[in-house]
């Protein structure tokens, strides 16, 4: 399958969110739900939480950052 780690972080959110009572869900199909998952995405892989306040250096930052940036373009381009 093509998304399938987006697909499964979708699928953790919703069960995250349903564990506290949340009725939203994010399904890949619609738009707005893809960006809302696509800023929950770029939050959780922003550099204080990715780092854990600098405990991830360099390469290993760079490689998940750019499989992010990649992935996150693909995203867009399917709501067009």
């Amino acid at each position: 399958m093509k998304y399938q780690n987006i697909i499964k972080y979708a699928d953790q959110k919703n069960s995250f969110a349903a564990l506290f009572g949340s009725k939203e869900s994010f399904v890949l199909s619609d738009f707005d739900s893809r960006k809302k998952l696509s800023e929950m995405v770029e939050y959780d892989l922003s550099p204080e939480n990715l780092t854990c306040d600098g405990e991830l250096f360099g390469p290993i930052y760079n490689k998940v950052t750019d499989l992010w940036a990649w992935q996150r373009v693909n995203l867009s381009k399917e709501g067009e």
